[in-house]
Formats: structure tokens, sequence, C-alpha cells
């Protein structure tokens, strides 16, 4: 992978880059975002993919159900992070359209401050 996809890369899986890599990356076209989400969605079956944790991640989720794509946000509990105080769920036939939801819904002001043409 060049050092352009890498930091694209690091900042669609990670959600951060440092000056210098912000400053090199320069412009960050959402058909980039969309075609790394959907590389990692194919690849591991869920983005993005919260490890081993316990705790309710809050945000929205992707992931592969059988022919499907599902979004699924979720909140902790106030008082307790591994409890789930609300989730939605929207399902897509099209894995396209759920990834341009989740770009309008998590990043639709940009990732780290970089926005997205």
């Amino acid at each position: 992978m060049d050092t352009r996809g890498q930091l694209l890369r690091k900042l669609v899986v990670d959600g951060h880059v440092n000056v210098a890599e912000r400053q090199s990356l320069g412009v960050v076209y959402r058909q980039e975002v969309k075609d790394i989400v959907n590389s990692i969605l194919r690849q591991d079956g869920a983005f993005p993919n919260h490890g081993a944790t316990k705790a309710v991640y809050e945000g929205a989720t992707l992931a592969q159900v059988d022919s499907n794509i599902q979004i699924t946000w979720e909140r902790p509990s106030l008082w307790e992070p591994f409890t789930v105080a609300e989730r939605r769920i929207e399902t897509f036939a099209a894995a396209d359209a759920a990834i341009e939801r989740f770009i309008d819904s998590e990043w639709r002001t940009g990732i780290d401050g970089i926005r997205l043409h």
C-alpha cells in the first residue's frame, strides 16, 4: 500500500493523524474513505472493530448480517458503561448505501477535522 493509502487507512481506522500526516494527505475524498470502509467491512465483517472490549461503544457500527449490512447505534448507560441504554438499528441491502449512511452519521463534518470532499 502506498504512503497516502496507509495514511488514509490510519485516519479512517484510528480517527486521527498528526499534523505532518494531515499536511501530507491534503484533500481527502469521500470515495477514498468509502473504499477503505468497504474493504475493512468485507474483510472483517464489521467496521469499526472494537476488539475484545466489553464496554458499550457509543456511536455507529457497520456489520455484515447474512446478505445485508446493518448499522447499529448504541449508547451506554450513564452509570454502567457495560450496559446498553439505547440502541437503534437500520438494515441495508447494499453496502454502498449503508456506508454512505455511516459516513453521514459519523463523519458529516469530517474525520479529525479533515473535511471529506
